[in-house]
């Protein structure tokens, strides 16, 4: 792992998880409707789970057999963990992995980059890869009774592609900087929709899928959204007015994993529930959050 992830879990506010509080009764609505809902309650798995801050692990210690908690960085699980009887903490396993083998992108761009390799080159190599974890994809195949999302979605290739290349991208004209941008716009959006298949892969049959994201950063300009959904009465309506303002204010990752996680929910699964809230990510940044669930087809 990196000093940029593991900043990302370590350079926050003592009380996060306190100002969290609303956020998470959020995400633990969707975990206990799910939980009822589902008569097989083996284990439940949490993709990015992080310090933990915005999950009720008491919730799934005392509904699953086993939960297991998926991040890149195990250390900050262990913290996130830590508060816990030690009852509950032995139904927990944790995986440290890099989900989308990202690992292997960082040396090999970093080590691109520091050669001075041209831009035409950069950009062959970027348009070409294909970032997937597959020893866990196979590993973890119909592994979990229900699979959580957990806004990583943001998180796993862009911001850490684009400060790579900030970082050692010195060499390249104003222009190629745009250019070779553009080419890891390409990579993000062949990402998402990669990952959410290895989730989907890792959900049993029949078993159910949760997913939250944040989708928009709110400003004066949007800050009335949430007002303005709860004047629309049809699921239908909410739906298109949260995809216009994506258009407008979104963040790409975020949206694509939302649209990509509804239209496969909404023509695959069972099941279905949508819903939006305002999370409080730091005193200065507030998301826009889009969470769903469904259930897998057979």
């Amino acid at each position: 792992m990196t000093a940029f992830y593991k900043s990302m879990n370590t350079d926050r506010d003592a009380n996060r998880r306190e100002k969290w509080k609303r956020h998470r009764e959020q995400t633990s609505d969707f975990i206990r409707e799910v939980t009822d809902l589902i008569s097989r309650k083996g284990s439940i798995a949490v993709f990015g789970a992080g310090n933990c801050d915005d999950l009720e692990l008491e919730l799934m210690t005392s509904n699953y057999d086993k939960v297991v908690l998926i991040d890149i960085d195990k250390e900050a699980v262990k913290q996130g963990i830590s508060y816990l009887p030690e009852v509950d903490r032995q139904k927990i396993e944790i995986i440290e992995t890099d989900l989308v083998n990202m690992s292997t992108f960082r040396e090999e761009f970093s080590k691109k980059l520091e050669e001075n390799l041209p831009k035409k080159k950069l950009s062959k190599y970027l348009r070409s890869i294909q970032l997937k974890n597959e020893e866990f994809h196979e590993a973890y195949k119909g592994a979990f009774d229900v699979t959580v999302i957990a806004a990583i979605q943001t998180q796993l290739f862009y911001n850490e592609a684009v400060f790579i290349l900030s970082e050692r991208g010195g060499y390249l004209t104003t222009d190629e900087i745009k250019d070779i941008t553009l080419d890891l716009v390409y990579v993000r959006d062949q990402v998402i929709p990669s990952f959410i298949s290895m989730v989907y892969d890792c959900t049993k049959d029949d078993g159910y899928m949760i997913q939250w994201t944040d989708i928009i950063e709110i400003n004066h300009s949007n800050v009335a959204m949430l007002d303005e959904i709860e004047k629309l009465y049809t699921g239908k309506d909410r739906i298109n007015y949260v995809n216009k303002m994506c258009n407008s204010y979104g963040i790409p990752a975020g949206v694509n994993s939302y649209k990509l996680f509804y239209k496969r929910i909404n023509s695959e699964y069972g099941k279905f529930l949508m819903r939006y809230w305002r999370w409080p990510f730091a005193d200065n940044k507030h998301y826009f959050v889009v969470g769903l669930y469904g259930q897998k087809g057979v």
